[in-house]
């Protein structure tokens, strides 16, 4: 199931690049989704960067079925590999696997200029291999990543709205 996201701030690739990749806002985007436990790393690479983070997520208010196969918890496990500054922007991969599930979202993250400020774009691909029920847990799975990363957007916005 494809996954098409846009999403815009008033500042610009820079300064959006600077919070997404800033380890106390990762810290923060953890908690603010419920996380459990969580861990993160940012490890410079040339004039990018790779983002890692990984949290546990209670599974309460999923679909019955999904809480049933992932239990009490599941382990989200995210990686952005960030390019170096170019256009005035900047491009990503993303991997993001829910550990223990054969569930992944793999695509693209790119930061534009966009007037002032700037327009985030995720294009990514949610796969779940599940003999027969794929289609099924993708449906399930796509609104909660959808407001994950909506949420993680607002909590951005707030960031830079208190730095500027």
């Amino acid at each position: 199931m494809r996954l098409h996201e846009e999403v815009r701030y008033e500042a610009g690739p820079e300064a959006v690049f600077a919070v997404l990749t800033d380890p106390e806002f990762l810290v923060a985007r953890c908690r603010a989704s419920g996380a459990l436990e969580q861990s993160t790393d940012v490890v410079p690479s040339g004039a990018g960067c790779r983002v890692t983070v990984r949290r546990a997520l209670p599974t309460r208010g999923l679909p019955d079925a999904a809480a049933r196969f992932l239990g009490e918890r599941m382990v989200l496990a995210e990686t952005v590999v960030w390019g170096p500054a170019q256009d005035g922007g900047r491009r990503g991969s993303l991997h993001v696997v829910i550990e223990g599930a054969p569930v992944t979202l793999t695509g693209e993250v790119a930061l534009s200029p966009a007037g002032a400020g700037c327009v985030q774009v995720f294009d990514a691909d949610l796969v779940a291999k599940v003999p027969l029920f794929g289609g099924k847990v993708e449906q399930a799975a796509a609104p909660a990543l959808r407001a994950g990363l909506l949420a993680e957007a607002e909590l951005a916005g707030q960031w830079l709205a208190q730095r500027s």
